[in-house]
């Protein structure tokens, strides 16, 4: 056997091996929000238009669960196959539905129902997208629902700035504080249109855990989309293998 083939052969040898012991690389997945849309173009049945203005086209979307409802808020989690201008080619692996409620007027008969029990929110977590003012929040519980909100106050509307006062509440239902939990919520800013408005500037308050009167301040345009104080992308907790 020649020297040649000999090197050959040993170096073919060293490839075999150290691709047998190599591990795949874990592939990032992140999750943001967006708004579902069904569609009938493609190979995919629906896209998601992010807040921050990208639209996100499914390569791939095997195993997700059906009936999202069109134009429903999401949470959708997808590993990142391209990027073109505002375009996101991807791989999507779970579409989550926002709750989404339209804001409330306070009153004496739903206070109790309402409640004001303690929330954690963040300033850097609120964000106003395009027909919605959006939360991630906090709190404590493991085994009852609780009742999320956002209403206007009984009486007095506006602050001493002229801005459209809402209160972000929460209803534990006497649930045990097992767990701390993060979620979402979306609440649609068109149910507080009045003829007329072009914009309304508003103020949040919140029961914090850390602050009786947490404040959170904001201006909605009812008549173009509102990207302001777009949420961050967050990496997913786990990496799934490449497949």
């Amino acid at each position: 056997m020649n020297q040649l083939l000999k090197v050959t052969i040993f170096v073919s040898i060293i490839v075999i091996a150290f691709t047998a012991c190599k591990t795949e690389e874990p592939e990032t997945y992140w999750y943001y929000y967006g708004t579902y849309f069904n569609t009938t173009e493609g190979a995919n049945d629906f896209i998601v238009k992010l807040d921050n203005g990208t639209t996100l086209i499914p390569t791939e979307s095997e195993g997700i669960q059906n009936g999202v409802e069109d134009s429903s808020r999401v949470v959708v989690t997808y590993a990142i196959v391209s990027e073109i201008n505002d375009t996101l080619n991807a791989k999507v692996v779970e579409v989550a539905e926002i709750l989404t409620k339209g804001i409330l007027q306070l009153t004496t008969n739903n206070t109790d129902s309402i409640g004001n029990d303690e929330v954690q929110l963040s300033a850097d977590e609120i964000w106003l997208s395009e027909f919605h003012l959006n939360f991630v929040f906090g709190y404590y519980g493991g085994a009852t629902t609780h009742y999320i909100n956002l209403v206007k106050p009984i009486g007095e509307q506006l602050d001493e700035n002229g801005r459209q006062i809402l209160e972000f509440k929460h209803n534990d239902n006497n649930d045990p504080y097992n767990y701390w939990i993060l979620s979402v919520v979306s609440f649609d800013m068109r149910s507080i249109y009045a003829d007329g408005m072009d914009s309304i500037n508003i103020v949040v308050h919140s029961n914090n855990f850390d602050t009786s009167d947490f404040k959170w301040e904001g201006t909605y345009y009812f008549n173009h989309a509102n990207s302001s104080n777009v949420a961050r992308i967050g990496e997913q907790k786990y990496n799934k293998l490449i497949e």
